[in-house]
């Protein structure tokens, strides 16, 4: 996805699940999951974005804190 000349690559999915109050369950691309620093975004239907996000955290640690229940 490119978002103002930025092209975003697809490392991971979020699956919204009827067992959590708050969050999604995620799956991250096993070569991104330790990645740092890394500039985030959700999109809804492959082309509405929902959020952009900054993390200095690995990335796998940044989406396990969205999927709290």
């Amino acid at each position: 996805m490119n978002v103002s000349g930025i092209e975003f690559i697809k490392a991971g999915t979020a699956i919204n699940t009827k067992d959590r109050k708050n969050g999604a369950d995620f799956k991250i691309d096993k070569h991104y999951k330790n990645s740092m620093g890394v500039v985030y975004i959700f999109v809804r239907n492959k082309d509405e974005i929902v959020y952009i996000g900054v993390t200095e955290k690995a990335i796998q640690d940044r989406m396990n804190m969205y999927s709290s229940n």
